[in-house]
């Protein structure tokens, strides 16, 4: 969970460290006020880039590090057993 007065950056780092897509955000009470997304995160970031004019810089995706996919036949069955 984040807390209304955290940071973005600290938000950020909560969702990957848990590996989550979104967050709950909690007033000081602790009752919940909403939830932060990666989709909010992604048009923060979206607009941080335009209002940087980097927008469209030459970064490319191969220049990044991309999250590995895994693929499955039909009817794979995951074994709880295996690690």
């Amino acid at each position: 969970r984040a807390d209304a007065g955290d940071s973005v950056k600290t938000a950020v780092r909560l969702m990957v460290k848990h590996k989550v897509g979104c967050l709950p955000v909690c007033d000081e009470a602790g009752l919940l006020l909403g939830i932060v997304t990666e989709t909010d995160m992604l048009k923060l970031l979206e607009e941080s880039l335009r209002d940087l004019h980097l927008y469209g810089n030459h970064t490319r995706l191969s220049n990044i590090r991309l999250t590995r996919l895994c693929t499955f036949q039909s009817g794979f069955q995951l074994d709880r057993n295996s690690k």
